[in-house]
């Protein structure tokens, strides 16, 4: 913006307008006129048309001095934006620049392709692979597993969420048994489900034991099969014979002598023996699904879970990095607009003045001659009235 506006020092001759401002000149010429005033001799300008002159002179010297100041203002305020615009802009840029290029980098050292860690996920991911291809190509076949996918909605799979329904059956089962032997509704239900649990348990151990039989390569392996089969039937059995007893101890006593009247099996009342084939019915289906659950040899599944374990691990890495770039990108697109909205506002205002400093010589000389046009006129007004009230020539 100007420092000064040198429009002001001649507003005078902007707001000049003839017939009405020359009266006074008219009238000054006929005041000299009646006294003869110049003299006819005379070939120069007469003292009032002198004043006239010397006075649109002094206002011209005026002018041009706020007009410098005017122009040395304008240079002083683009240089000044200029510094501004490089400042805010091309300064602040490149420091942007280097704090995304930073940022970058300690992303690509965190989780990029190139970091320590994807290193290690990559190394790990080929070893996963390579040992479940070779045993893959080893047994000619693909994993035979059952309810093994977790579901779209869960995180657990079939399998999983079947062994907990069969607990809490088993729950349902057993709740009179250890409601009436540890006295409560809360220690009843606590108690059933527990062992409700336990016999799931050795369910899945031993369909896992019946399944993987044949290809136990190693002696603690074979000993576990051979023994663990045989052990884990014998207990499952001998628990829950134990619990139909309780059960039968549990009825009343009329009840208990007219269920034996009527004859028993395996020592058992009907109740009994009834809760006996149910505890022992869910134990066998448990190991049915168990032994369809998982594949025949101990390391494929292993294998395989490795696997996908390490390719969730590098897809999850790839996500957190790819995310992160994303992040980063999004607030330097967002900053570097901010910066150059300011820039463009800087760089409209000095252009703004660059178009002001170019247009004041014209400004100059369209004002000059409107001063001419004005001192003519007053001149002419003063000649006019001085000519029409002398007697002299």
């Amino acid at each position: 913006m100007p420092v000064s506006d040198h429009r002001d020092v001649l507003s005078y001759y902007s707001n000049f307008l003839a017939p009405r401002d020359t009266r006074a000149d008219y009238a000054q010429g006929e005041l000299d006129g009646q006294s003869n005033r110049p003299r006819s001799v005379e070939t120069s300008l007469s003292g009032y048309e002198l004043d006239i002159v010397n006075q649109a002179r002094a206002d011209v010297s005026r002018f041009r001095l706020h007009l410098h100041i005017d122009q040395y203002g304008s240079s002083a305020t683009i240089i000044a934006r200029r510094q501004l615009r490089y400042e805010e802009y091309e300064s602040d840029l490149r420091n942007l620049s280097q704090h995304h290029d930073s940022r970058v980098s300690v992303a690509n050292k965190e989780c990029g392709p190139g970091s320590s860690l994807a290193k290690r996920q990559q190394e790990a991911l080929f070893e996963a692979e390579h040992g479940y291809n070779d045993l893959r190509r080893e047994l000619g076949r693909e994993p035979e597993l059952h309810w093994a996918q977790p579901l779209p909605f869960l995180r657990l799979s079939a399998y999983t969420l079947i062994l907990i329904a069969m607990s809490f059956f088993e729950l349902f089962i057993n709740k009179g048994v250890f409601k009436a032997v540890l006295g409560g509704l809360i220690p009843g239900y606590s108690g059933a489900f527990i062992m409700g649990l336990a016999i799931v348990f050795f369910a899945h151990l031993l369909g896992i034991f019946i399944r993987q039989r044949k290809i136990q390569r190693r002696p603690m392996e074979k000993l576990r099969t051979w023994v663990g089969i045989p052990l884990i039937i014998v207990l499952v059995l001998f628990i829950v014979y134990e619990m139909s007893l309780l059960r039968a101890g549990t009825l009343p006593q009329g009840a208990a002598e007219s269920e034996m009247d009527g004859g028993s099996v395996l020592g058992l009342s009907h109740t009994a023996f009834l809760l006996f084939l149910l505890n022992f019915g869910v134990f066998v289906a448990g190991t049915w699904l168990s032994y369809m659950r998982h594949d025949p040899h101990p390391d494929y599944e292993r294998l395989l879970v490795r696997m996908g374990q390490a390719q969730q691990l590098e897809a999850e890495r790839r996500d957190k990095f790819d995310l992160l770039l994303a992040e980063i990108e999004e607030e330097y697109r967002r900053k570097r607009s901010n910066l150059a909205a300011r820039a463009d506002r800087i760089q409209r205002e000095i252009d703004e003045d660059l178009a002001h400093a170019d247009g004041l010589p014209s400004r100059e000389e369209a004002e000059i001659q409107k001063v001419i046009a004005v001192v003519s006129q007053r001149v002419l007004a003063y000649q006019s009235g001085n000519e029409r009230s002398r007697d002299a020539a």
